[in-house]
């Protein structure tokens, strides 16, 4: 069995309040942070890895290991809160797609990102891009790319 955890380090579902790992109580106050790996090799889990979500060769790299193993093993997926870091002012800057090199091959638009969808027959970034970056690992084309102000 391979459990993975998302681990974004708030209770988003009730309100985006902390949680044990976040280092933070309830009314603001600093503690030490509760580790999710401690506790998984705590219950006798042996594979326990943590890898960035954003980072698909990884991730996956990390799944395939985890299958080959025996008993249960844990992934742990962490990335900040994409809204919980914006509020604190982090900021990863936008993509976009260059409609000369996109093939229309869909892709990007299978993959199921809220900020990608068709304008035409080509794919287009709006407004609600976190900046995360996958989209660029995804596309066969290369036509994603950091956005350019003008």
């Amino acid at each position: 069995m391979i459990l993975v955890i998302l681990d974004n380090r708030v209770t988003a579902m009730t309100g985006h309040q902390p949680n044990p790992s976040s280092g933070m109580t309830a009314c603001g106050t600093p503690v030490p942070p509760v580790s999710l790996e401690a506790i998984c090799r705590a219950c006798g889990v042996s594979y326990v890895e943590t890898v960035d979500p954003y980072d698909l060769v990884s991730l996956i790299s990390v799944l395939k290991e985890a299958r080959e193993r025996p008993g249960v093993k844990v992934i742990i997926a962490r990335q900040p809160c994409v809204i919980t870091a914006r509020r604190a002012g982090m900021r990863r800057g936008r993509y976009q797609v260059d409609p000369e090199t996109c093939t229309a091959c869909g892709l990007c638009i299978k993959f199921g990102c809220p900020a990608i969808e068709k304008a035409g027959e080509k794919a287009f970034i709006n407004d609600l891009c976190s900046g995360c970056g996958v989209c660029v690992q995804i596309c066969p084309a290369g036509a994603i790319g950091r956005e350019v102000k003008r």
